[in-house]
């Protein structure tokens, strides 16, 4: 038996889009025509991949053991192409993630990949994390760094990075007023988590600056106009962590996540994927 790499490619598309609906518009077929494709794929193995849990498909013992050799298989593919293939110079490679991503990882990974494959043209998108999600998610983007809820389980993940209060050195703000709070603009994971993070410790905040600019919400802390919510990738020079000192409830760590689109593989795709993964563990563990 040979497994159908374009069926595990629906697979891989219905469990990380969660749904058959979803996974029928990244791989151009109705929904129907991926419930047959999955259904031929359970008939060829002779097992059941999913069971129903109220209205949600959800995988079956069998069907996640496959689609951890899936992800696998899929992985081995790429690599074979980039051996076997000729690199294509003129193709373009759409690649978003958010301003701290780009501000710490993107110099080194852009550096290393023009030594592999000078002449290929990198087109970087840097926008607020969740336009970057949802553009991804449409299939917009061939490659993307951004940042999603730590989860252990999540295949993307490939480092954890704790969320931080920052602050100009000597800001204290008023424990009788509400916190002043510098966030990007909604929808925003950083600005829901922190303000979830203070309505559960019964903390009150106001919005002392909503942007879509990092570097103006940088500048804003550094002005000492409010805390800032953000990872601990990089911070610029005249902030400091502020936690414990202004007694703020902790936030959680979050997960930086390699996105790749499984529809539109290319060698030098994969090959920037993997570079870019190569210098987010190095930075997060520096």
């Amino acid at each position: 038996m040979i497994l159908d790499l374009v069926a595990l490619r629906t697979l891989l598309a219905a469990v990380d889009l969660k749904g058959f609906g979803r996974a029928a518009e990244r791989v151009n077929r109705s929904p129907g025509a991926v419930s047959l494709q999955i259904k031929a794929l359970e008939e060829r193995l002779d097992l059941k991949l999913f069971r129903k849990v109220g209205r949600q498909q959800v995988l079956t013992d069998e069907g996640e053991v496959l689609v951890g050799y899936a992800r696998r298989l899929l992985a081995l593919n790429d690599e074979a192409m980039v051996a076997l293939h000729q690199l294509n110079p003129c193709c373009e490679i759409l690649f978003g993630m958010p301003q701290d991503v780009a501000d710490s990882l993107l110099p080194t990974t852009l550096a290393r990949f023009r030594e592999a494959h000078p002449g290929t043209k990198v087109r970087v998108n840097v926008d607020l994390n969740d336009r970057v999600l949802d553009e991804l998610e449409a299939g917009q983007l061939d490659l993307g760094l951004v940042f999603r809820p730590a989860d252990e389980r999540d295949p993307a993940a490939i480092a954890t990075l704790p969320m931080r209060w920052y602050a100009a050195p000597g800001f204290t703000p008023d424990p009788a007023a509400p916190l002043p709070l510098l966030v990007s603009d909604a929808p925003c994971l950083f600005r829901q988590t922190a303000m979830e993070a203070l309505d559960t410790a019964g903390r009150a905040w106001r919005p002392a600056m909503s942007t879509t600019s990092l570097s103006a919400l940088w500048a804003a802390a550094r002005a000492g106009l409010g805390v800032l919510p953000r990872v601990a990738l990089q911070s610029p020079a005249g902030l400091q962590a502020a936690d414990e000192a202004m007694g703020l409830p902790p936030l959680p760590e979050l997960s930086l996540c390699l996105v790749k689109d499984a529809f539109r593989v290319r060698p030098t795709v994969a090959r920037l994927a993997a570079i870019s993964k190569e210098v987010a563990i190095e930075t997060s563990l520096t």
